[in-house]
């Protein structure tokens, strides 16, 4: 388990899967990552690579060849290398191996560096194709939030619609969708997430979101820049909320061929795909 801490904040990271386990407020004592209890949700802040959400049939095709993909990809499940940059920073890093070829054809360099700084942590993460032909990623970052269920969700911006899921289906039925208040405001309700609901903004126009506790006091920010979509995601009930930047999509469709997968990534021989989330605690 990697360690670093300010005057402000603690973090732990642990190296299986480059998960974000712990980030705590120094003055307070306040956890601020879900504490990964299985009757809820056993993870903390899993890395979706090179998938995000399930491919259609956990399955794909590419270069005439059929491979299967686990839900979420592979990446939580792989032991990263890590190396401390400074006492304020970490690299952790993942290569492709026998394993990971059986799944995901590609050479490749998944590098994450977690860096604190005044009660902030910024997680960077960069995609290197290592290989002589292009390669077709996704990434997410799915941080759970430590928080009871009741507060709210704060967009940057005003929002297009919502997408609402149920599982893996999007819900048209108007009485049964969610809608923004104000264009910008997300009510969570003990009941939004029953019967494995979702929410999906594509496209966001908003660069960072603000949770707030049931109290209607900030909890923390998080910042991620542009992306293609933003998932937020509990269990019903469940003292927890996970918001979720995304490149790519679950698939409600059929689609067989790697390169044509909605919001995948090409990324040429030699180049970088990067991204980067920021969690300032408030």
């Amino acid at each position: 388990m990697l360690v670093m801490s300010n005057n402000n904040i603690s973090v732990m990271i642990n190296e299986l899967g480059a998960e974000l386990t712990s980030l705590v407020d120094i003055k307070t004592g306040r956890e601020f990552i879900w504490q990964d209890k299985p009757y809820h949700w056993g993870g903390h802040a899993p890395v979706l690579f090179p998938a995000v959400g399930r491919v259609y049939q956990d399955k794909y095709v590419f270069d005439g060849k059929e491979y299967k993909m686990p839900k979420h990809g592979f990446a939580s499940k792989k032991m990263f290398s890590s190396r401390y940059i400074s006492s304020s920073s970490v690299e952790l890093t993942l290569i492709q191996d026998d394993e990971t070829k059986s799944m995901y054809p590609f050479d490749y360099s998944l590098s994450i560096v977690f860096s604190i700084f005044e009660s902030s942590l910024s997680i960077s993460f960069s995609i290197k194709n290592m290989g002589d032909t292009p390669m077709y990623s996704s990434i997410g970052f799915h941080p759970g939030y430590n928080i009871d269920i009741g507060g709210m969700v704060e967009f940057e911006k005003e929002e297009p619609d919502i997408i609402y899921y149920s599982g893996e289906t999007a819900i048209t039925d108007t009485e049964s969708k969610m809608y923004f208040r104000e264009n910008r405001y997300l009510d969570i309700s003990k009941n939004t997430f029953d019967g494995d609901k979702t929410i999906s903004i594509e496209g966001p126009n908003s660069g960072s979101v603000i949770l707030y506790d049931k109290n209607k006091k900030p909890f923390l920010k998080h910042t991620f820049g542009k992306q293609g979509v933003i998932w937020i995601w509990s269990i019903s009930n469940a003292p927890y909320v996970c918001i979720e930047p995304w490149t790519g999509s679950i698939e409600r469709f059929s689609c067989s061929e790697l390169e044509n997968k909605k919001g995948i990534i090409k990324i040429d021989k030699g180049k970088e795909y990067s991204m980067k989330s920021t969690i300032t605690i408030l």
